[in-house]
């Protein structure tokens, strides 16, 4: 029995790993258009608008619409509402202000080169606390995930802007976002994965309150080209991706979704290449093959833990009924 149980449990995982690589890739193409698209909309709205209208309307999206089809899901259990609040207070709300000002005030290839010191900061943390076994490959992984970034972007040519509060922000952005990375994970197999978007973006909106009121937010917005523009951007590039985020964390852990969301980088460049007939240098492809082996590596990772028997990490995935 236990020989039939074996190959079950080993299928099992394979099929997690696949699912939470699947979704967190998915997460990565919506970020890199949406990257695109947001450094045009920063060109009529300031970072605050742009991030607090993105997570009320993404909120009132999920919180409308499970009201709706299943009310139950959106029951929150009272240990979890700090956890909660400081997830979308500090996290998400944080984290999405934090990279629109670094973008803004430097430019895209320093925001999202920066954002992607992540990796190192989870697989720091996750080791500090003893969540997460470290190895060689991790240690690889991580390096040649941030060195992958820095040429894949172009950063190394000289493609940065020196301002020292856009570049206080993007680095900041990769501490936020390492913390939803590794805070998330500790509860969210608990609700559904909708509704557990729904309940983190009700405390980021709440967050972005004490900083501009709502009057001040749709003044924000000169005209009504630009509120489909953002609409369209939050419904489509922002939640969708964040769904995928959070799901993904249930099947893989917290350092191989960061190290694949800079896959998003690679996207980037691939859609540039293949729509915009934008040439991609030597150094760059050397840096997305990079990224890319820094995925490959960390799945690597994985797969010798479980064969040792040290996963590490536990999968947690519950029903979302």
């Amino acid at each position: 029995m236990s020989d039939g149980a074996a190959p079950t449990a080993h299928a099992q995982n394979v099929r997690h790993r696949l699912i939470g690589f699947g979704l967190v890739t998915t997460a990565a193409i919506f970020w890199a258009t949406s990257v695109v698209a947001g450094r045009v909309i920063l060109r009529q709205v300031d970072a605050l608008s742009l991030a607090q209208a993105s997570h009320v309307v993404s909120w009132l999206a999920l919180a409308l619409g499970l009201a709706i089809v299943r009310p139950t899901l959106l029951r929150v259990q009272r240990r979890d509402i700090w956890r909660f609040a400081l997830l979308g207070a500090i996290g998400i709300a944080g984290s999405s202000y934090l990279v629109n000002v670094g973008i803004q005030r430097t430019n895209t290839v320093m925001g999202v080169t920066l954002q992607y010191a992540a990796p190192a900061i989870v697989l720091i943390w996750n080791r500090w606390r003893g969540t997460e076994k470290v190895d060689w490959k991790k240690v690889v992984a991580v390096v040649a995930s941030m060195t992958g970034c820095v040429f894949a972007t172009g950063l190394h040519r000289g493609k940065f802007v020196f301002d020292a509060l856009g570049i206080a922000a993007a680095g900041g952005a990769a501490f936020t976002f390492a913390f939803v990375s590794t805070f998330s994970k500790s509860f969210g197999s608990r609700y559904n994965p909708l509704a557990f978007t729904a309940h983190t973006f009700l405390a980021s909106s709440l967050m972005y309150l004490l900083f501009q009121s709502h009057t001040k937010l749709i003044a924000a917005f000169p005209n009504r080209e630009v509120v489909w523009y953002m609409l369209g951007y939050t419904l489509v590039l922002g939640l969708v991706p964040i769904i995928c985020f959070f799901y993904s964390l249930r099947f893989i852990s917290a350092t191989a979704v960061t190290i694949t969301c800079s896959f998003e980088i690679v996207i980037a460049g691939t859609l540039a290449w293949i729509i915009l007939g934008e040439a991609m240098a030597p150094s760059q492809i050397a840096g997305s093959l990079m990224i890319l082996a820094a995925v490959i590596l960390i799945e690597q990772s994985r797969a010798d833990e479980e064969a040792s028997g040290d996963a590490g990490e536990t999968i947690s995935v519950v029903p979302t009924s």
